[in-house]
């Protein structure tokens, strides 16, 4: 295969466009760098079954694995770094035509969104489960264009994981997420426990907070212990993620089985699904008006320099002409309040719509 060469980023994805070719932009976590993967062949999709890839590239995973919403791999056949001075006003001038399926997914409005969480929160009282993730779609007419969008991402959140993922044909995906999943180098492995959510600098965390984040933690001790030795913990610390702040517990291990047993026993984490898994899945299912597809699945490089950082898929939208569907969710206790759940989507959502900008639109309850 003959070698092709790119002076720019705009020539990057241009050529990605007009060739239907997978790709996908992202920024570590305060790595001030913007790196770009891109596969100079048709995507196909991964099996359910596949093993961990063992050459360089870029996952996306669903929040579970369908036909409509399966995973992917982009081979890093060719790939670029830039700083934040390389990329010009030409590149992010261009209107680049992005070959999507429009998603026929619902909104979720204020009234519905709090009758949901009424119903998760009887059901915990009734013991079906202890915790449930819920989440919304909201969609939003928008005229930015996807990558002006990501690059307002990377600048306004350095301490996120920021991401432009292209499959042709099939989704674009833009997303600021705080969480790790997990890395790896070697056979040392880093994760985290994030939940809880407030303003901040709003007062001290509540008990419900504090449960939340604590329910994410002990689930992930035990997977690790049944998949690393040394464990190391350290926290819970407040960490800020674009307008709020969460609780986040850090933890160290070494690997003592496959990284791809681990990762597929921790997604997804209560943090974005609930516990016990099953049953939380089930009331997910039953209860929520869209299908997550890629959101609270998981995303990143793999055998960079062989290290892995995976990231869950939170802070996201999916993206089609003039338009965004962000999906923004919250943990539901015994302890949850309706409203103020609502609240704590509204407030999540903001780190998207500061850069989306999106055309206001009446909308009915």
């Amino acid at each position: 295969m003959a070698k092709h060469h790119f002076s720019s980023l705009g020539e990057i994805i241009t050529y990605c466009t007009e060739q239907k070719l997978p790709f996908a932009l992202y920024s570590l976590p305060d790595e001030q760098q913007i790196h770009c993967i891109m596969q100079d062949s048709a995507i196909v999709s991964m099996d359910e079954s596949s093993s961990f890839p063992s050459s360089e590239g870029f996952i996306l995973y669903p929040f579970q694995y369908s036909q409509e919403a399966p995973a992917y791999f982009i081979r890093a056949e060719y790939k670029f770094s830039f700083l934040d001075k390389d990329i010009t006003k030409e590149d992010l001038a261009i209107d680049y035509k992005f070959e999507v399926v429009v998603s026929k997914n619902k909104e979720t409005l204020e009234a519905s969104h709090c009758e949901k969480v009424a119903l998760a929160i009887e059901s915990i009282h009734k013991a079906k489960f202890e915790k449930a993730i819920l989440s919304r779609m909201q969609r939003v007419d928008t005229k930015i264009l996807p990558v002006i969008a990501y690059i307002e991402l990377f600048k306004k959140y350095p301490s996120a994981c920021v991401v432009l993922v292209y499959i042709p044909g099939k989704t674009l995906w833009l997303c600021a997420t705080p969480e790790l999943l997990i890395s790896s180098d070697k056979d040392e492995v880093k994760t985290m426990a994030i939940a809880g959510t407030k303003k901040i600098g709003m007062g001290s965390w509540s008990d419900k907070e504090r449960e939340e984040q604590q329910i994410v933690t002990d689930y992930i001790y035990e997977v690790l212990k049944n998949n690393c030795l040394d464990i190391i913990m350290a926290g819970p610390e407040e960490v800020l993620a674009g307008n709020v702040a969460h609780l986040k517990t850090s933890f160290t291990a070494k690997l003592n089985s496959g990284l791809w047993d681990l990762v597929m026993e921790l997604h997804p984490t209560p943090a974005v699904c609930g516990i016990p898994k099953e049953k939380a899945l089930e009331f997910i299912s039953k209860t929520e008006l869209h299908k997550r597809k890629y959101y609270s699945g998981f995303l990143g490089p793999c055998n960079r320099n062989g290290e892995t950082a995976l990231f869950v898929n939170l802070r996201c939208a999916e993206l089609s002409p003039g338009k965004a569907d962000l999906y923004i969710g919250g943990g539901i206790t015994a302890n949850s309040v309706p409203v103020a759940e609502w609240e704590e989507t509204v407030m999540k959502a903001g780190t998207l719509l500061s850069v989306l900008k999106p055309i206001a639109t009446e909308k009915t309850v």
